[in-house]
């Protein structure tokens, strides 16, 4: 199929088609991913990429429905992905043997108090880079730590950056995973989508246990497309659109103060969850008085229910939208 829809999008859920042409890449995929077919059926899609042979194209890019996905349930996809994974894993040393290498450098550049700097370029989001370090406000690396996800789902991160505990757990600031070189992994689009610190992907395909080395493990965290030999990425970052403010490099003159503000649509039920919750976590962390300010507006004045209208519009086209933030 030549279109698909974004499941999760800035307009709302369902309410974006894409074109397989306007596809970058197999990571551009995953970051829109889930993609369902159009119509009522709303079965899971994966991209497949263009290919050539002798320079003339072979075959176009297009959809294809994912193999037992009658309909879109993207706990089932990933718990499938995840038991399947583990069993790869478990099997390969390669893997193994990449993941205690790159926790063994983040310890040693943690331990010896240097930064781990990451850095990418969003085109459809901003013409400014996005930077940070894995390691600011760490306290230790963690391998095969366990996470939940939103949606109900466990997996094991292999590589987790770790700070001080918010009520019981560690806060994990940032994680690994080492990639063997799957055609698709919803599963990574998913852990993408639903939580809150920068994941780093890195592709070991076709490596071997020769390959992998110290001096390997302090180069590919912060390789890129140019700085390998054959010009192919094996490095790459998955973050959370709302973490993006957070990150952004933007000049002065736009971001004088360095604060930012987000406008949430709900209904009362969530917005009050959420004002709890970002009121509780800014006091674990304590946050000093007045950094961080949660309000919730209910005013229907002509004067405060124009500009909300206004923002509203640009979330979401559709006609139902709640005009409450």
């Amino acid at each position: 199929m030549d279109e698909a829809i974004v499941v999760f999008s800035r307009k709302g859920i369902f309410q974006t088609t894409i074109a397989a042409r306007d596809v970058r890449s197999r990571e551009h995929a995953r970051k829109l991913w889930p993609l369902v077919s159009p119509g009522a059926s709303r079965q899971m899609v994966t991209w497949v990429s263009p290919s050539f042979e002798s320079g003339k194209l072979r075959r176009r890019s297009h959809f294809r429905v994912l193999p037992a996905q009658h309909t879109f349930n993207p706990k089932a996809h990933f718990d499938d992905e995840e038991a399947s994974r583990r069993r790869a894993v478990q099997e390969s040393p390669e893997h193994r043997q990449a993941k205690e290498l790159v926790a063994a450098e983040l310890s040693r550049r943690l331990n010896a108090g240097l930064a781990m700097p990451w850095a990418f370029k969003d085109m459809d989001a901003s013409d400014y880079p996005l930077e940070g370090n894995l390691l600011l406000g760490a306290d230790q690396v963690a391998t095969e730590h366990p996470l939940e996800t939103p949606f109900g789902s466990r997996f094991r991160l292999d590589v987790a950056v770790l700070g001080p505990p918010v009520q019981a757990e560690p806060i994990v600031l940032g994680g690994v995973e080492i990639e063997l070189g799957h055609a698709f992994d919803g599963r990574k689009a998913l852990i993408g989508k639903s939580l809150g610190f920068p994941l780093i992907s890195i592709d070991i395909t076709e490596m071997t246990l020769a390959e992998l080395t110290s001096e390997w493990a302090q180069q590919v965290l912060t390789a890129t497309t140019r700085s390998h030999e054959q010009g192919r990425r094996q490095t790459y970052i998955y973050l959370h659109d709302l973490l993006y403010p957070l990150y952004a490099q933007l000049p002065a003159f736009l971001d004088d103060e360095q604060r930012h503000q987000f406008l949430v649509f709900a209904d009362d039920e969530t917005l009050n969850k959420l004002v709890r919750w970002m009121n509780l976590l800014a006091e674990k962390l304590e946050y000093p008085k007045g950094m961080g300010v949660m309000l919730i507006c209910v005013s229907t004045a002509a004067r405060s229910l124009k500009p909300r209208l206004t923002f509203a519009s640009i979330v979401s086209e559709g006609p139902n939208q709640d005009s409450r933030s």
